[in-house]
């Protein structure tokens, strides 16, 4: 008997069990009022915990952390942190700062650096994106290194890290090429890597990996067409929405994309065979950040209008629904303005603003309501 309860206890604690909100459109939401989550500049974009009650972001004198009804605090110190991110359970932060990677407690504690092992090459590896697993007790982190020879060919890698610092390995690595995205299949056994080619020009495609993790089972996914950025996997794995430019009129006399028609582009979603594609923008703009809603049900984005004015939108994945949910005007002016957006995981709210890891800027929360 005693072998029996063990044995139930293992398998319960090996499950876990994800509450995702309903699916909601854009006709059943109503956007409030937008507030300024802090009068501190955040350097990094924002990261939701995972109930969606507190930001943790960077700004220039560290890492902070701010309920919605309640007061920031100072977590730890920070140079220049470029990607945050909460494990599933919210008891770890997970952070990049100028290439290093480090882990701490939700309230500052135990911060430590994880070292990678250098690169073939020698070199050391610098860390550029990482995206937690859903069992929370590993994360994945994309990084780059520099060839050891001149005319050597950079190398990208993806590595999978224990929490704890005591796990450490190589599932990705190629030559020549960057890692521009890495997430999870909500599986927890497959990778979504986004791999682009370095010095590949405005026409580079972007491949699309679906790779495992613990042996060899890997593919290619549909391509999304050349110029084309921020692929996001929807969170149920079965979608992926990117940015493409315009294709009317997008090139000049001598047959090559003129800067002002890639500035032109539309959000599109497709499936991740490549079929269903679908345009969910009906204006060309620029768009520089997406992310899906928790149910993947629809994608906010923001369009910059000029070097000081912005707005964030929420378009339906399956449906032609837009919905406005924000206007932006930039503290500083800049010709290469750029907006990020994340959603909440309990669906209530998006935070949004310049803060993007190269850029500083207030972030901005605004809350979604039904209708």
């Amino acid at each position: 008997m005693a072998a029996l309860v063990a044995l139930a206890a293992l398998l319960l604690a090996a499950c876990s069990v994800r509450q995702t909100p309903a699916p909601v459109g854009t006709a059943a939401l109503r956007p409030g009022a937008p507030r300024r989550l802090s009068d501190r500049p955040a350097l990094s974009p924002p990261a939701w915990s995972p109930r969606g009650d507190r930001i943790a972001y960077a700004g220039t004198d560290g890492i902070w952390v701010r309920a919605l009804t309640g007061p920031e605090r100072r977590l730890a110190p920070a140079g220049v942190v470029t990607d945050l991110a909460w494990s599933p359970a919210g008891q770890t932060l997970a952070y990049i700062d100028r290439g290093q990677v480090w882990v701490m407690r939700a309230d500052g504690s135990q911060r430590r650096p994880i070292r990678l092992p250098p690169s073939r090459s020698g070199t050391p590896w610098f860390a550029t994106h990482l995206a937690w697993g859903q069992t929370g007790d590993r994360f994945a982190v994309a990084a780059r290194a520099a060839g050891l020879r001149s005319g050597e060919p950079p190398r990208a890698g993806v590595w999978l890290l224990g929490a704890d610092g005591g796990f450490r390995r190589l599932v990705f690595e190629r030559s020549g090429v960057e890692v521009a995205g890495v997430q999870w299949f909500p599986d927890d056994l497959f990778l979504f890597i986004v791999v682009d080619v370095v010095d590949g020009g405005e026409d580079r495609a972007p491949t699309l990996w679906r790779w495992r993790i613990a042996y060899l089972d890997r593919r290619t996914l549909a391509l999304t067409g050349p110029a084309a950025w921020f692929h996001r996997l929807s969170p149920d794995g079965r979608q992926v929405a990117f940015v493409a430019p315009e294709t009317v009129g997008r090139t000049g006399p001598d047959g090559t994309r003129t800067p002002a028609a890639l500035r032109r582009q539309h959000l599109w979603v497709m499936n991740v065979d490549g079929g269903a594609r679908r345009r969910l923008t009906e204006r060309a703009a620029r768009i520089t950040g997406l992310d899906w809603s928790p149910a993947s049900a629809a994608v906010a984005f923001a369009t910059v209008l000029d070097d000081a004015h912005g707005e964030v939108w929420i378009a339906d994945a399956l449906g032609p629904g837009r919905l406005r949910v924000a206007t932006f005007t930039a503290e500083f002016p800049d010709p290469a303005l750029p907006l990020t957006v994340r959603w909440a995981p309990d669906g209530r709210h998006l935070a949004y603003g310049t803060n993007s890891g190269a850029y500083t800027g207030l972030v901005w929360v605004v809350p979604l309501a039904r209708r």
